[in-house]
């Protein structure tokens, strides 16, 4: 058999070996279901960015965040006067992943004796900070949406916005297809 023969049967029984191995993932290189960094971004014909709006945390009313969303719908597409316009194709408020988090030892980088400043909610936000970084906290939230059934809108969108009730070292962050703004006022 020729070297080109041979390269193209191989080629041929990897794309469909792969094919078959990958039903469960998304055909779409580009896609946020199998990653929150995909290798790319899809090319556009209309200069639309597709987002999901994502309230991470236990304290958001659903006027509050429909406000916001309408804000910054409003404020991203004023800003960029057309050249790209922001749509979100859809919302999800994602309380806090249960995980096991060392509340005394973030109650001690606090410090002092007010106890208003270390109730619970307060010291789970502030975990984040002390013991995870970001990019942890961009994989949990990626997994909670896939487990909250928000599948069919990661593969459509193109980046997921959300803000933030637990705090990290910034204001805020963009990572692969994330980008994050801390609510710290959230719960008190």
């Amino acid at each position: 058999m020729d070297p080109f023969t041979v390269r193209f049967a191989v080629s041929a029984l990897l794309f469909y070996a792969a094919g078959a191995l990958g039903a469960g993932f998304s055909a779409d290189p580009c896609s946020l279901v199998d990653s929150a960094n995909p290798p790319c971004f899809r090319a556009r014909t209309t200069p639309t960015l597709k987002a999901i709006l994502v309230h991470y945390g236990d304290h958001v009313g659903d006027y509050d965040f429909a406000a916001v969303r309408k804000l910054y719908i409003e404020r991203f597409n004023r800003e960029m006067s057309g050249i790209v316009n922001l749509e979100i194709i859809d919302t999800a408020a994602l309380p806090l992943k249960k995980i096991a988090r060392d509340l005394a030892a973030t109650a001690a980088h606090v410090g002092g004796s007010d106890a208003s400043q270390k109730t619970e909610a307060r010291l789970e936000r502030l975990w984040y900070y002390y013991f995870s970084d970001a990019g942890k906290m961009i994989d949990e939230i990626h997994e909670l949406l896939l487990e909250s059934g928000y599948r069919r809108a990661l593969e459509e969108a193109d980046t997921v916005l959300v803000i933030s009730e637990p705090q990290f070292e910034a204001l805020g962050f963009a990572s692969g297809a994330y980008g994050m703004a801390t609510r710290p006022s959230a719960g008190r």
